[in-house]
């Protein structure tokens, strides 16, 4: 079932790249900035307040997976999961093929969420708390969200050799959800 949900993401997510980069009429106004006193998400207000809450929760599921204890890790997921279901996306609309992909990515999200909260293993847990970095992550790109001074960092080798392990932050040097001595390294910066 995950293999399928990837497979369409992945296709509208191509698709969605490959518009943009026909219908671009002004580059600069995609590019990703750095600066945190402009909106995130030009011109709406309530969903850079939802991304900002979004990414604050997310950040709390991060801080207890470095920790690894589970019962802890399943209570932030819960309220990661509540801010993401309210996550509004109706601004998108106009666009059906940007909203077809953020919806997508937003129901990847909550998919690996709730595997975060069911999955009985704390190994299990990384594993959705990668796949769910990575679909935020996607999420994130495709509305433009520029807010913050994001990382997407990366622990090689977590899940076995050549299978790293993936997550967003705010500070790169904050401890990290998987373990190892290992330092990571950062895949993507905006």
């Amino acid at each position: 079932m995950r293999m399928k949900s990837q497979f369409r993401s992945f296709l509208i997510l191509t698709a969605f790249i490959l518009c943009s980069l026909f219908a671009c009429g002004d580059a600069a106004d995609h590019s990703p900035s750095l600066s945190t006193d402009r909106q995130a998400v030009k011109g709406d207000s309530t969903v850079n307040q939802q991304l900002d809450s979004l990414l604050r929760d997310y950040f709390s599921l991060i801080h207890a997976f470095a920790y690894g204890i589970p019962a802890e890790i399943e209570e932030k997921a819960q309220v990661f999961g509540r801010s993401l279901r309210q996550l509004k996306l109706d601004r998108f609309a106009g666009d059906s093929l940007l909203y077809e992909a953020i919806w997508v990515e937003k129901e990847n999200c909550l998919a690996e969420n709730e595997a975060i909260i069911a999955d009985p293993e704390l190994t299990e847990k990384r594993m959705s708390l990668h796949l769910l970095s990575w679909e935020l992550f996607n999420l994130l790109r495709a509305v433009h969200y520029t807010k913050t001074g994001l990382s997407l960092l990366e622990k090689p080798d977590v899940f076995g050799e050549g299978k790293p392990g993936q997550w967003l932050t705010a500070d790169p040097s904050a401890p990290g959800p998987f373990p190892g001595r290992e330092t990571p390294l950062v895949r993507e910066k905006w």
